[in-house]
C-alpha cells in the first residue's frame, strides 16, 4: 500500500492516502478503530472527511461509500 498514517491528534487520524485506496483505506481504518474500544456496549461514530484536491483542508468533504 501507498497510503501512510502521518499523524495521530488524540481521537483523529491524519492519512495521507491514495486515492486508489480510498475505500480499503477508509474501511479498515473504521474497523480496526470500532473494535479497539474496550467498551462495545457504547455506541461510537466513526466519521470520515477528506480533501479531494490534496491541497487544503478547507474544502475537506465527508466521505460516502457509494
Amino acid at each position: 500500500m501507498k497510503s501512510k498514517l502521518c499523524m495521530q491528534v488524540h481521537d483523529e487520524l491524519i492519512i495521507d492516502m491514495v486515492f486508489e485506496e480510498r475505500d480499503f483505506v477508509i474501511e479498515n481504518v473504521k474497523r480496526i478503530m470500532r473494535e479497539v474500544y474496550p467498551h462495545q456496549h457504547v455506541p461510537m461514530s466513526i466519521d470520515v472527511e477528506y480533501s479531494p484536491n490534496k491541497t487544503s483542508w478547507v474544502e475537506k468533504v465527508s466521505y460516502e461509500i457509494g
